[in-house]
């Protein structure tokens, strides 16, 4: 394949301008010719004149483009905000396609995609999506229902104006449309597509999870109204200053294993934030910061891993809250894709890439888009990363306070999972709390009902355990209790069961219970012999005779249906009493 870049100044100058073009497909053969045009002039007539005359001069030629944030010309964002890109392919062919994203028509939208794509050489997607009143969460979960080797990716068009959410696409057929997406598909078995990505914020604090969620606004965090979250740890009023004061602090959470940032766009009436893409109410989110020192590790290892890729043309669609963040090193970052292969692309307001069968939206991110014709060609490989000087000099206190919220965050971190352990935990034995024992004994009993599995439980009490303590000293009894949570512990290791993993908890004192999720009850019976078993027989320090007395129960039909966790309680205690009635160091059901 062959790629031409060109900076449109003038429509008047264009014959001039794609000279080189014409006589280069004037003495070569090709199998498709495919124009992207990333525009910051949000202009129907002038934005169709040029690609009107493209589809005139280059017959059975496609085209497709959008409006951008900022478009990126061999590497770097440029100033004309009309640039072209146009790839000669030798083997590939390509089809473009306007689809209508009607409000809750996401999954027919896919649908249409989907049925649209078939194809055994199917390689890529292209996707450039015009936002409107809604997320496109559905949309882009309805494609993975495509093969994974199918490579998915794209941008969010957004307009120069960093408070103007809505852009435009457009392709070779039509007019400029809105509430819509655009589709490149990309077919051909000599075809090669290689995606990479970087993001390099970071979590700061704590927690926080969403509370209140309508349409595209988050209204609430912890119950606190977002503005005010966000007013509250970062110190940003609710002025007209407000959306360029947050965009660098979007949310990060993990979803499916992934990593992403969730951009605010401004804030409402109401108090909320409205977010540039999908969030759902209860998730875990934090806020985040940029770190430039990880930001340029993380965009060295996408270039690095581009260049082993060996593309003949890359494509670059960044999110346009990087640009504000970078501002005038925002070059540095692009300037390494540019030494592997020609670089175009735009600044978006948000970025589409598959991660394994994923399709997700990123926000605040940057993706590299590789593409080859063929092998790889015997090049030299060349060693590439971003220009790291920027860190020494106006970022290096940018660098330095990152570097301290990173470590105060992690001391953060470590505190907070502390304070966890000791909400939950028994600190003598390290086995879960009375507290943290009935939560999960809830959540069990519930478990059980809702997917009619079985689920028992055993209640444990040491023989005489005051004997011991009045004997041996409440030193030695507080080791023979560690001792036997050992011994639980040890049993509910080898438990596990698709249902759940069995817990174990000091109830209080000496007494202990054991919760197990997926057991019937004449299974839980043989647990619960065999736990007594390895009591009796353990050796105890001071050669102290040590045994149990334990009680059975499992979920029965009448818990199904009063769903009330008290009864379980009652009844595994009942059990116990009887086993210690009966001359303890036993096992009784009920």
């Amino acid at each position: 394949m062959k790629q031409f870049q060109f900076e449109v100044f003038d429509l008047n100058k264009l014959e001039e301008q794609f000279g080189e073009l014409t006589e280069y497909l004037n003495s070569h053969e090709r199998s498709a010719l495919l124009f992207h045009i990333y525009t910051g002039i949000n202009d129907e007539e002038k934005i169709l004149s040029l690609r009107d005359y493209l589809k005139e001069k280059y017959i059975g030629s496609h085209i497709v483009g959008c409006l951008s944030n900022g478009e990126i010309f061999e590497g770097h964002l440029t100033d004309p905000e009309m640039v072209v890109t146009a790839w000669v392919f030798e083997t590939t062919r390509v089809k473009v396609k306007n689809y209508a994203l009607p409000l809750d028509g996401e999954e027919e939208t896919a649908k249409k995609i989907i049925k649209d794509s078939e194809a055994d050489d199917l390689k890529g997607i292209e996707l450039l999506l015009v936002k409107g009143t809604a997320y496109h969460y559905k949309l882009l979960l309805a494609l993975e229902e495509l093969d994974e080797s199918v490579k998915i990716f794209g941008g969010a068009s957004k307009g120069h104006s960093m408070d103007d959410e809505f852009g435009c696409s457009f392709s070779d057929e039509g007019s400029v449309i809105r509430d819509a997406v655009t589709v490149v598909f990309y077919y051909g078995s000599e075809l090669n597509i290689d995606l990479q990505y970087s993001l390099g914020w970071q979590a700061l604090g704590h927690e926080l999870t969403v509370t209140g969620l309508k349409n595209k606004t988050l209204e609430k965090l912890d119950n606190i109204t977002a503005t005010e979250v966000y007013s509250h740890y970062l110190g940003i009023k609710m002025d007209e200053n407000f959306f360029l004061n947050v965009i660098e602090f979007p949310l990060i959470l993990k979803r499916d294993g992934i990593t992403l940032l969730r951009e605010p766009f401004n804030e409402t009436a109401a108090n909320g934030v409205r977010m540039v893409s999908d969030l759902f109410e209860g998730e875990k989110v934090r806020i985040a910061y940029a770190d430039p020192e990880n930001i340029v590790a993380e965009t060295d290892k996408a270039c690095q891993r581009t260049s082993d890729f060996a593309p003949e043309a890359i494509m670059i669609f960044s999110c346009a809250a990087r640009k504000h963040f970078w501002s005038y090193f925002v070059n540095k970052e692009m300037e390494p894709f540019q030494k592997l292969a020609g670089c175009s692309g735009f600044f978006s307001g948000g970025e589409i890439i598959r991660i394994g069968r994923k399709v997700i939206e990123q926000n605040v991110c940057l993706v590299a888009v590789g593409i080859r014709e063929g092998e790889k060609k015997n090049l030299p490989k060349e060693e590439v990363h971003v220009d790291k000087s920027m860190l020494h000099g106006q970022l290096s206190i940018l660098r330095r306070l990152a570097t301290f919220a990173r470590a105060t965050t992690e001391e953060l971190e470590r505190a907070n999972e502390k304070l966890r352990e000791y909400a939950i935990i028994d600190e003598l034995t390290k086995v879960y709390n009375r507290r943290e024992l009935e939560r999960k004994l809830i959540e069990t009993l519930y478990h059980a009902v809702q997917n009619e599995t079985p689920a028992s439980f055993i209640m444990l009490d040491i023989d005489f355990f005051k004997g011991i303590n009045d004997r041996y000293g409440h030193d030695t009894g507080d080791i023979v209790l560690r001792k036997v949570a050992g011994i639980l512990k040890s049993h509910a290791g080898s438990l596990r069961t698709p249902e759940g993993d069995a817990v174990v908890g000091r109830f209080g004192g000496e007494e202990f219970i054991i919760i197990l999720p997926g057991k019937n009850i004449s299974e839980a019976k043989e647990v619960a012999e065999s736990i007594r078993m390895d009591i009796a027989e353990y050796e105890f320090p001071k050669k102290i005779r040590v045994t149990a007395s334990l009680g059975v129960t499992s979920v029965n039909e009448e818990d199904r249906k009063r769903r009330d966790s008290m009864t379980i309680s009652k009844r595994v205690d009942e059990a116990l009493y009887t086993a210690k009635n009966d001359g303890r160091n036993c096992v009784r059901i009920k």
